[in-house]
């Protein structure tokens, strides 16, 4: 298995729900007071993020902070289990 540094993988998570929620980098940033630049570079794993910012982040994703640290594929609305009903032919 390859060894993904935690900052990098936080960066990926972070990517993903704000990509879910459809905001930008900028106005995720701008919402938890930090510059577009640094948040970028959060997502890409460049630079680590502070608890504070995470708890905003889980806040305006909706989501709980561990969810930053699960190992579980971040599903999106489409991706979901589907409960589909059977057609009948009456």
């Amino acid at each position: 298995m390859k060894f993904v540094p935690v900052n990098k993988k936080v960066g990926e998570r972070i990517r993903r729900y704000r990509q879910l929620v459809g905001l930008n980098q900028e106005s995720v940033a701008e919402e938890i007071g930090m510059s577009g630049g640094n948040f970028g570079k959060i997502e890409r794993g460049e630079i680590d993020i502070n608890t504070e910012s995470l708890e905003k982040l889980a806040k305006l994703f909706k989501i709980q902070v561990a969810s930053f640290f699960d190992d579980r594929p971040v599903l999106g609305i489409s991706e979901k289990n589907q409960n589909y009903g059977y057609a009948s032919q009456t």
